[in-house]
């Protein structure tokens, strides 16, 4: 008789903490079945240590910053181990969830070292990136990156410098809220060549960007594909909207104000 594939419901019956490690048993492998299930590293000694969870197919949420070097670097090398089956498949990891994982300047360095070729969706929002993290995160290789959230991580005008310098040809889709973020930033992002792929775009909750920083869609107009933008709470008046429309964005379509604007 075939062996039942267990049901996602079964993952709430085994208690695993983020930090320990577990000897193969009965419960690792059922778990290692379910998607949905833990992703586990076996190192050399054949302890398993709970590096994340696959949440669907093809997405990987890693629990915690120290576990975040094992997981990535499982991703791009595969794991030296004794056992046949690789735990981490690292030609199937297409995204990414780093987002609140307390990661800092030298955890993006790290990040850096590593070409995550096959990756299309990277979360790295509520942390503590700063200007630092992102001079060194300007060095990562992403040739297949779509989605980036950076929402929340404080990088400032400096940070979204080292951004717009950054081989991201691929992108569709930024995330850039709550970045302390200014025209002086903005305008360095919006000469970046890879801006006319990008579809959606978010600035909200920037108050320095102000109508200064809105011109430079008419100063630049480079956003050729920009379809959805979020301006919320960006120190935006009736004069930036007439910059916006000025720039005409051929694609545009939403434009998401949700605070009143400023005369």
């Amino acid at each position: 008789k075939e062996r039942e594939q267990p049901q996602k419901s079964e993952l709430h019956q085994v208690s695993v903490h983020p930090n320990s490690t577990m000897n193969k048993s009965e419960d690792l492998e059922k778990l290692k079945c379910c998607v949905g299930g833990p992703i586990f590293y076996r190192d050399p000694n054949e302890d398993c240590f709970v590096v994340g969870f696959l949440t669907n197919e093809n997405t990987l949420q890693i629990i915690n910053k120290e576990n975040m070097r094992i997981a990535i670097e499982s991703i791009n090398k595969g794991v030296k181990r004794k056992q046949k089956k690789n735990i981490i498949e690292e030609d199937k990891i297409e995204k990414l969830d780093l987002s609140r994982k307390d990661l800092g300047p030298l955890d993006m360095k790290f990040l850096a070292e590593f070409a995550m070729l096959k990756l299309v969706d990277l979360n790295l929002s509520s942390n503590y990136i700063k200007p630092q993290g992102m001079f060194y995160f300007k060095l990562a290789k992403l040739p297949n990156l779509k989605k980036l959230n950076l929402n929340h991580n404080e990088i400032g005008d400096e940070g979204v410098m080292n951004l717009a310098g950054m081989l991201l040809n691929s992108i569709e889709q930024l995330f850039l809220f709550h970045n302390n973020l200014s025209k002086v930033g903005f305008e360095a992002l919006c000469k970046a060549d890879y801006v006319q792929h990008i579809s959606v775009l978010s600035l909200s909750e920037n108050p320095k960007l102000m109508d200064e920083g809105i011109q430079c869609f008419e100063k630049y107009k480079n956003w050729k594909k920009l379809s959805v933008i979020h301006l919320n709470a960006t120190g935006m008046t009736d004069q930036g909207v007439k910059y916006l429309i000025a720039s005409i964005l051929p694609s545009l379509k939403i434009i998401h104000l949700k605070k009143r604007l400023k005369k």
